[in-house]
């Protein structure tokens, strides 16, 4: 769905603008499967939180109207993107960049300032990622890691940038620079990720110096 498509009124009627929070609603749920909406501008939180009766009041509806008309002119689309940094950054970063942040419509990352996003940009260039979804390595943890994943018990399984590296060089091969995510590592190898914590474990416990 393009952009100009999902927020396509400029009237500020009842029922179009009505009709604009019912379609940024649904574009919100569907884009924060992929995207954390910790990565949006609060506007989107605050309309997700929202209840519908809230919509059909005016002062509530026309408080979001400008807001969501300025998206299509404001949100960066990929073509842009691609104009702006190519050869500026490598080019399969830029793809991992893309591919982590992708919001359907055509735009990147729940951005609607160019400096906003360039600072975004510039610290995913920093960091390690996943070669194949493109998350990034960062710890957001206490205990300093920087995954964590569900067990069979449902309790969270907590993977530090020690363990993603040695998993991947242990079962992939020493050899390997660029590093899979453990969710991605887990279905490459068609296992899970309580089976690669307990490997991860037993590897340590047998004193692999790649965990250590």
């Amino acid at each position: 769905m393009a952009l100009r498509t999902i927020f396509p009124s400029n009237s500020r009627s009842g029922n179009c603008v009505y009709a604009e929070i019912c379609m940024a609603r649904k574009w919100i749920e569907e884009n924060r499967i992929q995207t954390p909406l910790d990565c949006a501008d609060p506007h989107w939180g605050d309309i997700l939180r929202s209840d519908a009766a809230d919509w059909c009041h005016r002062s509530f509806a026309l408080q979001y109207h400008d807001f969501l008309m300025e998206i299509p002119t404001r949100m960066l689309e990929i073509a842009e993107i691609d104009r702006l940094y190519e050869g500026r950054y490598p080019s399969e970063k830029l793809r991992l960049f893309y591919k982590f942040y992708y919001v359907s419509g055509g735009a990147v990352g729940w951005i609607l300032h160019k400096n906003d996003f360039e600072k975004r940009l510039e610290a995913y260039m920093s960091c390690e990622c996943c070669r194949e979804c493109g998350k990034p390595f960062q710890a957001k943890w206490k205990d300093g890691a920087v995954e964590t994943c569900q067990a069979d018990d449902l309790s969270i399984l907590h993977f530090s940038m020690k363990d993603i590296v040695g998993l991947n060089k242990k079962l992939l091969g020493r050899y390997q620079e660029e590093y899979f995510c453990i969710r991605c590592l887990s279905e490459i190898l068609d296992t899970t990720p309580q089976a690669l914590y307990e490997k991860a474990h037993a590897f340590k416990e047998q004193g692999c110096t790649l965990f250590s």
